[in-house]
């Protein structure tokens, strides 16, 4: 491992002690441990299921996405490599979708289109989490409105600063001269010639999604990905039955908070989760913030177990193929 990601994951592993620090530093362990293991545990294993479910929903229209590249690669195998990645992601955040490509990559499905593939997987998923939020927003009394603008929107447009701005601006022009000089040396330079390659490959696996069949069962894919999700968080609110009281459009909004606090590069999503959802627990829903660390871990922690296990069957199954 390069020193680089070494830094990468140690500075993950800080952040993740800092914020799980934050989120429980105020909490009476003795009320928190009553409060789980007075849950009602039928629900916590419904809310399993459902996570299990949106991971094998999640392989089986990856795999659609890959077919017009590779008609060969079926279910099983794009399954067990996307179970993989998420595992690797748990020891370095951002290794997962360049693990998963590596696994799947062949012959005939080079790793620059299937990386494609992820790239698209991902940008997707980001505009679902958009459009889901929006829609929640307009549907609200206006409350999650002010929740998103005081806890979301501002403290990251007052962490923007010109410096920044300039940054991304010179990242965007130096990528666009990159990729310009790579398209000139490319007849010329042999290294110039492999990264256009892999640029046009990339580009290539991007678009396969417009020659997928049956796109209506994509978007039915989608979807089912996130109502999976919704219903995870309904059961463990149903396990909570007199400690948690929200409504279904509520668990919703939680389920979609979870997968924006995932952008925080931690481990698993450790910490991060915690705090935001318990943020949300109890500054919108009259939770006190005990009983929101409380239902974020049943939440967070069956959901993580569901993940690190499915990824290490599905390791053992790759190694068995080979």
């Amino acid at each position: 491992m390069s020193w680089k990601k070494i830094i990468k994951s140690v500075a993950g592993i800080t952040l993740a002690a800092l914020l799980l620090w934050i989120s429980f530093k105020n909490i009476d362990f003795q009320t928190f441990f009553t409060g789980i293991t007075k849950c009602n545990w039928e629900w916590i294993i419904v809310a399993m299921l459902f996570g299990l479910f949106a991971l094998i929903i999640r392989g089986v229209r990856w795999s659609q996405m890959i077919r017009p590249i590779d008609n060969s690669i079926r279910f099983f195998r794009a399954y067990n490599a996307y179970n993989v990645g998420n595992l690797a992601s748990f020891a370095l955040p951002g290794t997962g979708e360049f693990v998963r490509s590596g696994l799947i990559s062949g012959k005939s499905s080079s790793y620059d289109k299937i990386l494609g593939t992820v790239a698209t997987e991902r940008i997707i998923d980001a505009l679902s989490i958009i459009f889901l939020t929006i829609a929640i927003i307009v549907l609200s009394d206006g409350t999650t409105a002010n929740f998103f603008e005081s806890n979301i929107i501002d403290p990251f447009v007052k962490s923007f600063s010109l410096t920044k701005l300039a940054v991304l601006v010179t990242i965007v022009i130096t990528t666009t001269l990159f990729i310009l000089a790579v398209k000139i040396l490319s007849k010329r330079v042999k290294i110039f010639e492999k990264i256009d390659l892999f640029i046009i490959g990339l580009w290539r696996g991007m678009k396969s999604i417009s020659k997928i069949e049956h796109k209506g069962r994509f978007i039915l894919f989608t979807l089912l990905i996130w109502a999976c999700y919704w219903m995870e968080a309904e059961a463990v609110v149903l396990s909570l039955q007199g400690i948690i009281d929200i409504s279904i459009i509520d668990s919703l909004f939680i389920s979609l908070l979870g997968s924006i606090s995932s952008i925080i590069p931690v481990p698993g999503g450790i910490g991060a989760y915690h705090y935001l959802i318990a943020l949300a627990m109890s500054s919108l829903f009259g939770c006190t913030w005990g009983n929101g660390i409380i239902f974020a871990t049943l939440l967070h922690e069956p959901h993580n177990f569901v993940i690190v296990a499915s990824g290490l069957l599905s390791s053992l199954s790759l190694k068995r193929r080979k």
